[in-house]
């Protein structure tokens, strides 16, 4: 790591900084939104607070189906029982002992494995199935406060929707993109405990930047900061050297190297160069910034970038007819389906409103016709005890006079058939649009093993392979 930042450039490398993270915002607001109407329709409400208005209008109950969520934990199911891991293999034409493979796949399970233990996976796939994209970070750390050595973890990002990715990476994980941002909220105390240095007097705590704060204060008055971790490519010509036992380096670590050995008097003689040629690395370099300035810089010996974008089933779309302008629509899983996911809803209270609405009177009685005795208009009022039910025939007042249809039984007006056939006909719709059906429907389960059963509910499912895929795509860049 090294922190050799040129202070005479930070207002215009912060300007610069704070406008790639905004046009990444801006490229995928969008998408952020979309990520928790999807999230918040499944999981918590189905019912708009625009509809439940409506509804109390009506007068009808404000009551709902939830038939998507199901749909979600049944793949969450079956990816938890089969869930993806890595293979690793040598790149074409290099020979690499097996040992060295086993022993790299075993590394990599177990920080995978590590990082499972808080739901790593699950909670990635839960992710691109609900809210269409996820995003999963790597860093390194000291193994324990007491430790010099430095481990690898990995992790679920807190919120998908505060990460940014360059708008020009073309990859599904965005590894080939010039930068990546994650922004979390930090208490105005926290942030000046890590950054004790930190311009304080230009912090607004009102001050909007392309509809998001970079501070602000909630209900309770308590201040916040957003500060953003930011990384970025930087390319550096280098002369690099190839030397006689296939190792290349850079020429200055080679002379770096010919002056250790001198010193050490090492009696085998160093290898010779056999080729040299300038070269441009990558150097992946972090920033820390505010909305006032960079709190921090330094160059990482990160490979890649260490934020992995993980999508579900986007696609690239065209902003309208005649232009080439082109954005990337990410797609939950259920995202065709909440329409039918409404109807659903609006034929269950269209059916509860029936239900509250029903006649709940038993009997017509003429006036005349209703007796006197007190046991006899117990019965009327008291139907929900066996009775017999007596009632005048003829007028007290007039005794030749005879009550026509002295009583009679109230008949409901039933249900409109259509409410209750769009009821049934939303579960037979929704699979349809999802593709989620029985695969070995008409076949005899018990003719079947297990590992067919296990099969032939994953052919069922066929219709989130794509979310697999792209699950894939992020695993093999994370390793």
């Amino acid at each position: 790591m090294s922190n050799n930042y040129d202070n005479a450039k930070d207002k215009e490398q912060h300007k610069r900084i704070r406008d790639n993270i905004s046009s990444s915002y801006l490229y995928f607001k969008e998408n952020y939104i979309r990520y928790h109407e999807y999230r918040h329709f499944v999981y918590k409400t189905s019912v708009s607070d625009t509809q439940k208005v409506m509804l109390r209008n009506l007068g009808k109950p404000i009551i709902e189906a939830n038939i998507l969520e199901a749909y979600i934990s049944r793949l969450l199911g079956e990816f938890a029982k089969h869930e993806p891991s890595i293979n690793v293999g040598p790149a074409e034409g290099v020979p690499v002992q097996q040992e060295v493979l086993d022993i790299v796949e075993g590394h990599i399970r177990h920080i995978i494995y590590e990082a499972n233990k808080n739901s790593m996976s699950y909670e990635v796939y839960k992710d691109i199935l609900s809210g269409g994209f996820s995003v999963i970070k790597v860093w390194t750390d000291y193994a324990t406060p007491m430790s010099f050595k430095q481990v690898i973890n990995t992790s679920r990002v807190f919120d998908p929707t505060l990460c940014g990715f360059d708008p020009m990476a073309r990859h599904s994980h965005k590894a080939d993109g010039n930068y990546c941002f994650e922004i979390f909220p930090m208490t105005e105390e926290d942030f000046l405990k890590e950054f004790p240095d930190a311009e304080k007097a230009n912090i607004s705590y009102m001050r909007n930047i392309e509809e998001f704060n970079w501070s602000y204060k909630n209900d309770k008055g308590e201040k916040f900061v957003l500060v953003a971790d930011y990384f970025e490519k930087k390319r550096k010509k280098v002369r690099i050297a190839e030397l006689a036992n296939g190792r290349v380096m850079k020429l200055k670590d080679y002379e770096k190297m010919a002056v250790l050995w001198k010193e050490q008097q090492f009696i085998e003689q160093i290898p010779i160069i056999k080729n040299k040629r300038w070269s441009t690395l990558e150097v992946i370099c972090r920033y820390k910034i505010n909305e006032c300035q960079i709190l921090s810089y330094e160059e990482t010996d990160y490979t890649y970038l260490p934020l992995i974008f993980v999508d579900g089933n986007s696609v690239i779309l065209n902003q309208g007819s005649g232009t080439s302008q082109s954005y990337q629509m990410t797609r939950p899983y259920i995202y065709h389906a909440k329409g039918i996911q409404e109807l659903k809803n609006f034929s269950m209270q269209c059916l509860g409103n029936y239900l509250e609405n029903m006649v709940q009177h038993k009997f017509i009685v003429k006036k005349e016709a209703i007796p006197q005795e007190e046991d006899y208009l117990d019965a009327l009022n008291d139907v929900q005890h066996a009775n017999t039910i007596v009632v005048n025939a003829y007028s007290e007042n007039n005794p030749d006079k005879p009550i026509p249809d002295p009583i009679r039984e109230v008949q409901n007006v039933p249900a409109p058939p259509e409410v209750l056939q769009g009821f049934q006909i939303a579960d037979a719709t929704t699979q349809t649009i999802l593709g989620s059906y029985a695969s070995n429907l008409g076949k005899n389960d018990n003719d079947l093993s297990g590992k067919a059963i296990i099969e032939s509910a994953s052919v069922g499912n066929a219709a989130a392979m794509p979310y697999v895929v792209g699950y894939l795509a992020a695993l093999t860049q994370l390793g």
